[in-house]
């Protein structure tokens, strides 16, 4: 099941959305999502997400997808 997060005008990149999604349960907490990506197991539209990508801006319809089956749909 995909959940839908409501990004923050302010706070609409990668980095900026990591509170939300562990608010929401996807990661336990910001140093996981972190290795998560680390790892190669974040993806925003199919593309792999980097450490360096943390700046990236996320809009609407964006569907990142954080380790093995959790799917998110970013909406403003």
């Amino acid at each position: 099941m995909m959940k839908e997060f409501l990004l923050d005008w302010e706070k609409d990149t990668v980095e900026g959305a990591i509170e939300g999604l562990v608010g929401m349960g996807l990661v336990r907490d910001a140093k996981e999502f972190l290795n998560l990506l680390g790892q190669g197991e974040v993806s925003v539209e199919g593309e792999l997400l980097a450490a360096d990508d943390l700046g990236g801006v996320l809009y609407t319809g964006d569907v990142m997808k954080i380790g093995q089956g959790n799917f998110v749909r970013f909406i403003k």
